[in-house]
């Protein structure tokens, strides 16, 4: 499994520690950010372009766009894929959004993430069959971390990315999964279902934990179940006496992805 970091502004070439980036709308508000994706892209870093649907939640600064701004921006720093417009645990709100999209996907240049958006495992079941059927060059699919709090179980995910492997007919080319944040009510999904990620396929995961946590002094370890969100993130400077234990923290994330702990 890949792993994006999403560090805040003035940490931004952390993202040089990985190959898989997940680039948000608020960096358009940091020239530096912009410019390292554009050298992710020469690095031959495989790059997606979230809406910013998700961090919109948790942080006031952060703004969402329409599926053309998206897109404009997609083609800015030479993205390979484009999170398609969600609706936050809403099932037919998402749909009436990526329906409403469908004029203006670049299919040629850009792959597409749906995202599986809902209130019940029913209802993500259901968004997954309305990819497949409605949006057949949707090339990957996106659960969200609220999915851990909203469906009361940390093994959420694993579930979702097992009914999509089970339905997969055979010979069916296997559609890629990526986990959509980190919830920070379950900092140790990572850590205890790295390895279920790892066998059902799952492509990558995006997070910003390492840096939340060093920021509040924490050290990541198997042991910490719960790291809260800061607020004001994207313009938080790390201070540099932290920067070892930064450091630390992305290395257990790595290992949590790659199922080496836990």
């Amino acid at each position: 499994m890949k792993l994006a970091l999403i560090p805040p502004f003035r940490h931004i070439n952390a993202i040089r520690h990985t190959g898989y980036q997940m680039a948000l709308p608020i960096h358009w508000s940091h020239e530096g950010s912009v410019k390292a994706f554009k050298t992710a892209h020469k690095r031959g870093d495989y790059i997606i372009l979230d809406n910013g649907v998700a961090e919109a939640e948790m942080d006031p600064l952060v703004k969402t766009l329409g599926s053309q701004e998206v897109q404009d921006r997609a083609y800015e720093i030479s993205a390979h894929e484009i999170v398609l417009p969600d609706v936050m645990g809403d099932m037919e709100g998402t749909k009436k959004l990526v329906m409403e999209a469908l004029p203006f996907v670049d299919t040629q240049t850009f792959n597409f993430m749906g995202v599986l958006q809902g209130q019940t495992l029913d209802e993500i079941k259901a968004m997954i069959h309305f990819y497949r059927n409605e949006t057949p060059f949707v090339t990957c699919l996106g659960i969200p971390r609220h999915l851990l709090t909203t469906l009361s179980s940390e093994r959420a995910r694993v579930e979702v990315a097992y009914y999509i492997r089970s339905t997969e007919g055979p010979g069916e080319e296997p559609i890629d999964i990526h986990l959509l944040g980190t919830n920070p009510k379950v900092a140790d999904e990572l850590s205890g279902y790295g390895r279920h990620f790892r066998q059902l396929n799952v492509r990558g995961v995006d997070t910003s934990m390492p840096f939340h946590a060093s920021i509040q002094g924490i050290t990541l370890s198997n042991d910490i179940t719960e790291v809260d969100r800061v607020e004001h993130y994207f313009g938080t400077k790390i201070p540099t006496t932290k920067s070892n234990q930064t450091w630390q923290n992305i290395v257990a994330v790595k290992e949590w992805v790659r199922g080496d702990r836990g």
